[in-house]
């Protein structure tokens, strides 16, 4: 029978599955835009929209940041779709792109001012080839090669770049995904400080140096830049590499490193089910019981079907003291799946009496049984209960409804032998 509510091996066992890039990335691709001028300085709202002839209910649309960037999701890769990028006073841009799935791509462009530029028919135009520099167009070329998997090309490549034009932030980050790629984590700490010098604000950079001490084995770098991420990047997979962190100090035991972490890992992203999960389970195993039942409530404003949250839930109310609480726990619970209710109460009645705690025991049976009254194991205990207690009515009341409902279960022989010895 159960001992512990949920265990620890649990969340080790079902939660651990999560990678570091969630299911619902992997099944994208994404283009990491950055917009400049012509100075090569970043330009914050720029209108970043996609949409594709083919799929005519398809559309993305974003601003870009302050540092310029925009990141835009793409879920078909057999597509090719058309980015508007549009900014008042500036010539608006028709890119077609064609994304690759469970990838991402950085890609940079320069807005021109409308002043200046040269009409035909009165209308605006400019030459696409001008969108990229020489150092851009060579950094392209390693983006191909990082595509397909040949990574010292790619080094050579976003090395080059980075000699014709230091200051493109974009290339210190491919570098040090090339390295990490390479296994010379020492470099790819280096090529993350030189985007930080760039960019101090940059996550991609604090990413890179997780990444790499994590490698290195420095596990204070490792979780100072980690934390630093976590500040800084609300989205992306942040939340599951802070998640993944509170499991690696589950499983060496370590349940307050742990708890901190899932709590991290939420303030990144407040509705990362696996993190209020596996919390609201280390919180009702340690005795936390008013903080674990705000947080099963807080799951189950996300997920409301959800039947481990209620039980929870009704745990920590009842722990509590709260009988309003508990009794509408017990209710939704029910509700939601009566025979899962029903074994969860019989399984906790069965702890009870095995302690010696018959009171307690009591209260658990008529709940499962409030849950379903079929549940014939029961209304066996119950009348073990209730032969315990003195109540002899009760017990007979129940070891024959017992005895109607599963005649031939191995402990009908002693249900019949307490019958006989209660008399009439």
């Amino acid at each position: 029978m159960r001992r512990e509510i949920l265990t620890a091996m649990w969340i080790i066992t079902i939660l651990v599955s999560i990678p570091v890039q969630t299911a619902a990335q992997g099944l994208v691709g994404r283009l990491v835009l950055t917009v400049q001028d012509t100075d090569g300085n970043p330009i914050q709202g720029v209108s970043v929209s996609a949409t594709c002839e083919e799929l005519p209910q398809f559309k993305e649309h974003a601003l870009t940041n302050k540092r310029g960037k925009v990141t835009l999701a793409f879920g078909d890769g057999t597509k090719v779709y058309v980015l508007k990028i549009e900014y008042e006073g500036h010539l608006t841009m028709d890119i077609p792109f064609k994304p690759e799935i469970g990838k991402a791509r950085a890609e940079t462009v320069t807005l021109v001012p409308t002043s200046g530029v040269a009409a035909a028919g009165g209308q605006a135009v400019v030459d696409s080839e001008r969108i990229f520099s020489a150092a851009e167009k060579v950094f392209n070329e390693g983006v191909e090669a990082l595509q397909e998997g040949d990574f010292q090309t790619a080094r050579e490549i976003f090395l080059k770049a980075q000699k014709m034009d230091p200051k493109m932030a974009v290339v210190h980050s491919a570098l040090g995904t090339v390295y990490l790629e390479l296994g010379d984590p020492e470099s790819a700490i280096a090529a993350a400080n030189t985007l930080l010098e760039h960019e101090p604000e940059n996550p991609r950079g604090y990413r890179l140096l997780y990444e790499a001490n994590q490698a290195l084995g420095n596990e204070q770098e490792a979780e100072k830049a980690l934390k630093r991420l976590s500040k800084l990047d609300s989205g992306g997979d942040t939340a599951t590499l802070v998640f993944n962190e509170g499991i690696e100090a589950l499983k060496v035991g370590d349940r307050g490193a742990a708890k901190e972490r899932f709590r991290e890992a939420l303030e990144v992203a407040p509705d990362f089910v696996p993190a209020l999960s596996a919390l609201a389970v280390l919180l009702i195993n340690d005795g936390s019981f008013e903080e674990a039942a705000a947080t099963a409530e807080e799951l189950l404003t996300l997920q409301p079907d959800n039947t481990k949250a209620m039980r929870i839930a009704y745990q920590a109310y009842r722990s509590t003291g709260d009988t309003a609480r508990e009794a509408e726990a017990f209710e939704r619970l029910v509700a939601a799946n009566p025979s899962a209710a029903a074994t969860e109460f019989f399984d906790d009645g069965i702890d009870q009496f095995n302690l010696g705690q018959t009171a307690q025991a009591i209260e658990d049976f008529e709940r499962a049984l409030a849950a379903d009254s079929s549940l014939a194991k029961g209304h066996y205990y119950l009348g073990l209960c209730y032969t315990n207690t003195g109540e002899g009515d009760k017990a007979k009341e129940h070891f024959e409804t017992f005895l109607r409902l599963a005649p031939g279960d191995s402990d009908a022989a002693v249900a019949q032998e307490m019958l006989e010895a209660l008399g009439d």
